[in-house]
């Protein structure tokens, strides 16, 4: 429980930060605070839910037991942040929550550890510490606090936050103090974890049949942590892989770690070291001869890069059957993203890439016992921010181009499940819950992208929802489309809602992110608009943010002219606001993921910031990234 009567907050327009925890008066921005379901999506909603939580959470871990130092930082804000998710998986969906943690660790944490900018999440030390606020010491941190808890068990884990609190209700302590209060509760030696708060890098995990065993199924763990900016060790770290086994019909297939021991459906394995082998036994399997399917790191019981050795049909299998939905979900994201890689390379496979996945997604639309939500969670595709590491160097445009492909041939593939589905009566049914209206959004972005007359139709139409889930979902669905109902839809957007200052930033926010229109002539003219406002880092998000997060067509266009635009921009954002210029200048940062000529325009660009004596905010990013490449 809160310890004061009076639970404050004030919502502030002009703020850098979603929110902050101070004691008796929480300062949030007004975006993360103020919403309806006029003026938010479900997803806003959701988020400020999660927000709210979270500072409020900051009480005890932040607040009544605190940081010694800067250094800690991941103490209080790691575990609030898995205490927000805990929290939202419990109000919501366990799956869907536990799909969009990951997403975003993926999209900005798994790239942060290959840039200039990695960092432990117990950092050593730091010039700025603004800087200090990454996905690293937020989502990381999180992860490595999940890690645990799950190896220790709810009761375990609820015993060290118990003793935790016990022995530090007041005072200053560090991450070594929390370690300690979950081993000494629970009797157990957990230093090896300490090595996840000194070391940068996402380590990478892979797992393997051996074909020569016939009394058992026995899997080879190998793991290795790559070199980062950092130079941090590279030691092996405690890794905790959740696993089973599922058969033909994707039941549950018990096994045990000994010939003859206890079946269980699940095994945590921790692996400690560089290698490890592991036999799986069930007599009455191994006799049958039965295939069994690995369902591997279910849950992401672990942060890591996992490298398997199972086949597409295998995927398909777990995509469409496995007991785990985090799996499910995940299969999804590796076919899809191998099928976006391939298409982007200039294979010439995607129609039967399509083909295959349209057929489980159709299953999945089918299935009765699959809630509307986590349906749309599975037809979400991988970011190019994510679709990146799986290419050196990376092409940014061809993926965005090989990935609006896919979701036009998912979007034929589909085409019946998706007419179905816009119907009145169904579309009716649909727009009547969140989750519904998520999957109706997700089924439209397919249709309009297959050129769909009856699903521009529909956007068109949607539009002028009341529901701001639903107009949004219906204009993101046009934004790249160059049907004329895109352009209609954002004035009809923008007229509805240009005396709403929260909402022009989805206006904002969507013009920028078009392919079609988001031109940096475009952007530039976005920022003379009324209702921009230079100050507002809100506003420097949903226009420039955007644009580079969500445009790689222009951000990275071939010319060099998106790199150009956005460090003229840093450079004047820089005099007004160091903290979000710092932010900003991240994507620009990550130039070895490129070629030779990309990787020299982000060099230049950076160069030409430099030299505008940028603050000590941005100064430290600028050289740091200078520095890697030089």
């Amino acid at each position: 429980e809160y310890d004061l009567d009076l639970f404050q907050i004030v919502a502030v327009s002009h703020f850098n930060m979603g929110a902050m925890e101070n004691k008796g008066l929480n300062i949030f921005n007004s975006k993360f605070v103020l919403a309806d379901t006029n003026t938010a999506t479900d997803t806003d909603l959701h988020r400020v839910e999660s927000i709210v939580a979270h500072e409020y959470f900051h009480n005890w871990t932040g607040n009544r037991v605190t940081c010694r130092d800067w250094f800690q930082l991941t103490l209080k804000e790691g575990l609030t942040v898995f205490r927000d998710q805990c929290f939202s998986a419990d109000m919501h969906d366990e799956g869907v929550q536990r799909a969009d943690d990951v997403s975003l660790l993926r999209a900005a944490q798994f790239p942060e550890d290959r840039s200039p900018t990695a960092h432990p999440i117990r950092p050593e030390s730091y010039r700025e510490i603004n800087n200090f606020y990454t996905a690293t010491v937020y989502e990381k941190g999180a992860e490595v606090i999940r890690m645990m808890a799950a190896y220790l068990g709810r009761d375990g884990f609820r015993k060290g936050m118990d003793l935790y609190f016990k022995r530090h209700d007041g005072t200053a302590v560090t991450c070594d103090d929390f370690v300690a209060a979950l081993a000494d509760s629970n009797d157990i030696d957990l230093s090896g974890f300490a090595r996840w708060y000194a070391q940068a890098g996402t380590p990478q995990l892979s797992v393997t049949r051996v074909a020569d065993d016939a009394a058992a199924i026995t899997l080879d763990f190998a793991q290795h942590i790559p070199e980062t900016a950092a130079k941090t060790p590279c030691d092996p770290v405690p890794i905790p892989v959740r696993l089973g086994f599922l058969d033909a019909t994707g039941q549950p297939v018990a096994t045990s770690l000994t010939s003859g021991g206890v079946l269980a459906d699940e095994h945590v394995i921790l692996m400690d070291g560089a290698q490890h082998r592991q036999a799986f036994y069930n007599s009455s399997v191994m006799d049958s001869n039965a295939v069994l399917t690995p369902s591997l790191l279910r849950n992401f019981s672990a942060p890591v890069v996992l490298e398997d050795d199972l086949s597409t049909t295998e995927r398909l299998h777990i995509m469409a059957q496995d007991t785990d939905r985090f799996n499910r979900w995940d299969a999804a994201q590796t076919l899809a993203a191998d099928a976006i890689i391939a298409a982007a390379t200039g294979g010439d496979r995607l129609d039967a890439d399509a083909a295959a996945l349209s057929g489980a997604y159709g299953k999945i639309l089918n299935e009765d016992g699959l809630l509307d939500a986590f349906k749309a969670s599975m037809f979400a595709l991988p970011g190019i921010s994510v679709l990146e590491s799986w290419l050196k160097p990376a092409d940014p445009v061809a993926l965005y181009h090989a990935r609006r492909r896919l979701q036009a041939a998912l979007g034929h593939g589909l085409a019946d499940n998706i007419a179905a589905c816009l119907e009145d009566s169904s579309r009716q049914e649909l727009q009547a819950s969140s989750g519904g209206r998520a999957l109706l959004n997700a089924l439209l972005m397919l249709g309009v992208a297959a050129s769909s007359t009856q699903a521009e139709d529909v956007a068109a139409a949607q539009v002028h929802d009341k529901n701001m889930t639903l107009s949004q979902g219906a204009v993101m669905a046009l934004n790249n489309s160059l049907s004329s109902a895109r352009d209609v839809g954002l004035s009809v957007f923008h007229d509805r809602w240009q005396d709403n200052a929260l909402v022009m930033e989805k206006w904002f926010q969507m013009e920028s992110m078009s392919v079609v229109g988001g031109t940096v002539d475009r952007l530039k003219a976005l920022m003379q608009h009324p209702s921009f406002d230079p100050n507002n880092p809100n506003k420097l998000r949903a226009v420039l943010g955007a644009f580079m997060s969500g445009n790689p067509v222009h951000f990275y266009a071939e010319d060099g002219s998106g790199f150009d635009f956005i460090a003229d921009c840093l450079i004047d954002i820089d005099g007004r606001n160091p903290q979000i210029s710092a932010r900003m200048v991240l994507p620009l940062t990550r130039m070895s993921a490129y070629d030779d000529r990309r990787k020299a325009q982000m060099i230049a660009a950076l160069q030409r910031v430099n030299r505008a004596k940028p603050s000590n905010d941005l100064a430290e990013i600028v050289e740091k990234a200078l520095a890697a490449n030089s």
